[in-house]
């Protein structure tokens, strides 16, 4: 009997490049909800509290005070009043913008500050404004009572495939879940969209905000990557973990456009 040998051909992966790695989501300055009017905006945020907390922050007096705040500054959009409100350049300190201009109309009281920054936060939840991924990664603010409204309102099926994939792993620790949770509801709460959309771009850009307000690597980078490529469609020429995208050497999300 004779035996024939068969070359078979191997099939290399082409190199991943940055250059192959989708950008970042813009930001954007113009989205459906962004251009809503004062009524549809009240609407929007009432109809908020079925997913957060039922406190005075969702009430009339929380929602009247940051749209009154908003209307204030120059602008078509919510997001372009947002962004001449000085906010996002105020660093830490960035609470003392909004809290200045209650006080001088006459709202100095906690409970009316409580209700405005909580309204505020849930007009991030349900898209009326888009803050930066840098400003929400040094911002300080209750993170739950974003995420609980974003999983309830942005995209609950997809939070829910999110945290079921956290719990059929046995090696991922609560603490770890939570972080990916966290991590992903900011991507969202800045770009907008639903989980599906976020991009390889959208991640290291995230990371690379942690790093430098922090000063190290934070933890549980890995894992976050990993979840969000068994969720996400990154395409064939996205590295299958963290480790190999950074062995392409990418620094910045502009490095990847």
């Amino acid at each position: 009997m004779t035996v024939t040998t068969v070359a078979v051909p191997v099939v290399s992966q082409p190199p991943v490049s940055a250059r192959s790695i989708p950008p970042p989501l813009p930001p954007g300055q113009v989205w459906s909800t962004a251009c809503l009017s004062r009524y549809e905006a009240r609407q929007l945020l009432t109809e908020a509290k079925e997913h957060g907390n039922r406190n005075a922050g969702f009430g009339p007096k929380g929602i009247g005070l940051l749209l009154d705040w908003l209307d204030d500054q120059p602008g078509r959009t919510w997001q372009d009043r947002w962004l001449a409100s000085g906010a996002e350049t105020g660093d830490r300190a960035w609470r003392h913008i909004p809290t200045g201009w209650l006080t001088e109309r006459g709202h100095a009281a906690k409970w009316a500050h409580e209700a405005f920054f909580s309204t505020l936060f849930t007009a991030i939840a349900v898209d009326l404004i888009r803050p930066s991924l840098p400003w929400l990664v040094r911002a300080s603010f209750q993170r739950g009572h974003l995420m609980r409204i974003l999983a309830g309102c942005r995209d609950p099926e997809g939070f829910s495939r999110l945290r079921a994939l956290c719990s059929a792993d046995a090696d991922i620790s609560t603490a770890a879940a939570t972080r990916t949770t966290y991590r992903t509801g900011l991507i969202l709460a800045a770009k907008g969209g639903a989980i599906a959309d976020i991009t390889v771009g959208d991640i290291v850009e995230l990371l690379e905000a942690e790093a430098e307000h922090c000063g190290t690597k934070p933890g549980a980078t890995h894992l976050f990557y990993r979840i969000l490529h068994a969720l996400c469609c990154f395409g064939p020429s996205a590295p299958a973990t963290l480790r190999q995208l950074r062995a392409v050497g990418q620094r910045s999300p502009d490095e990847l456009i």
